[in-house]
């Protein structure tokens, strides 16, 4: 609401407020038109034409370690302590003796890393 929004769409590059639902987008427009789409429940931010743009995410992705990790063991859908050791096992038959596996793109948040009892 009353905000300086950039769009990043050529038609409509500006304008001044969103209708949001949870993480999603539903209308941009004017102040007055997004208005019209006010419910009970709805939360009015006046950002007092503050500049607002997407948001920017960054994969940084290093090119040859990201590019190498895709032809490892891949670990990030793995939930227990159990499962990652299964995966390198079964991954590690598939290599020369004495080939280091290394990458793996593992999320120690599933299941609380390689230290863990789970």
């Amino acid at each position: 609401m009353h905000a300086n929004i950039w769009t990043g769409n050529k038609e409509q590059p500006k304008a001044e407020a969103l209708a949001i639902a949870g993480d999603t987008i539903l209308a941009k427009g004017s102040s007055s038109e997004i208005l019209k789409l006010k419910g009970s429940k709805t939360e009015i931010i006046d950002l007092q034409g503050k500049f607002v743009s997407p948001g920017f995410i960054d994969s940084h992705v290093h090119l040859l370690m990201g590019g190498s990790s895709l032809l490892s063991v891949q670990l990030c859908e793995v939930n227990s302590k159990q499962a990652f050791i299964s995966k390198i096992g079964a991954f590690s038959k598939t290599l020369d003796a004495g080939t280091w596996i290394v990458e793996g793109k593992w999320d120690h948040t599933l299941w609380g890393g390689i230290l863990s009892n789970k």
